[in-house]
């Protein structure tokens, strides 16, 4: 059995959970009528479910198959703490407990993204993965103080910044969705009738349309090379 590239599903399940949660931090569909309990509770299983499962799932794929060829264990980490990182959101949020504790978390959380950046960065893969990474870092530094003061501005800020990273992601999931749409169909998507990772210009694909169907492996966020490289 070949394995597959698992990127697609860890990426929706983080679009799906900071769009959620920046939705509410910004105050969309919250009023003074709003259960905040139900609410509460309804963010900790979408975090859970979605930004935790999922990505997990795909850390563990990345580990076990070497999905993403000699950069398998850098994505796998990616995936699997930002995957913990959400399961830990979700029990908070289910439990209770002391929310300064949590600020220091996240900057904790904060040196280790920063450090995943930086990688982004040096790969030159600055759109969409390092500028996506970067506004998480801008995300968690918020959320320390967020959650330190209880400040509503700050809250609203991190809500933004969820909605960002959000969009962003957008740009990793559609290549991973549409690799093998027949052409016909991307026509209709894409007027100039491109290959939408040539469109989408995601740095490890080629920067030429073709009508050469990239493979599962190149399609990660990483072109696989050697170990030894």
């Amino acid at each position: 059995m070949m394995p597959v590239n698992p990127e697609a599903i860890g990426i929706f399940g983080l679009i799906a959970t900071v769009v959620c949660f920046g939705l509410e931090q910004i105050g969309v569909g919250v009023d003074e009528n709003t259960d905040h309990s139900k609410l509460t509770r309804t963010l900790a299983h979408i975090a859970i479910i979605f930004g935790g499962t999922t990505q997990i799932f795909t850390s563990v794929f990345m580990y076990m198959f070497s999905a993403a060829g000699s950069h398998s264990t850098y994505l796998g980490t990616v995936f699997g703490f930002f995957g913990l990182f959400w399961i830990l959101v979700g029990l908070f949020f289910l439990n209770g407990g002391d929310k300064k504790v949590m600020a220091h978390f996240f900057a904790c959380g904060l040196l280790l993204c920063i450090i995943f950046t930086v990688r982004a960065f040096k790969d030159g893969l600055i759109w969409p993965l390092g500028i996506d990474l970067a506004v998480i870092d801008l995300l968690l530094f918020v959320l320390v103080f967020a959650w330190y003061t209880g400040k509503p501005w700050l809250t609203k800020l991190a809500g933004w910044c969820n909605l960002a990273i959000g969009f962003i992601s957008l740009f990793l999931l559609l290549p991973q969705l549409l690799q093998r749409m027949p052409r016909r169909y991307l026509k209709l998507l894409f007027l100039n009738g491109l290959h939408p990772l040539v469109i989408l210009k995601v740095p490890s694909m080629m920067t030429k349309p073709t009508n050469r169907v990239p493979s599962i492996r190149s399609l990660s966020l990483y072109r696989a090379k050697p170990a030894s490289l």
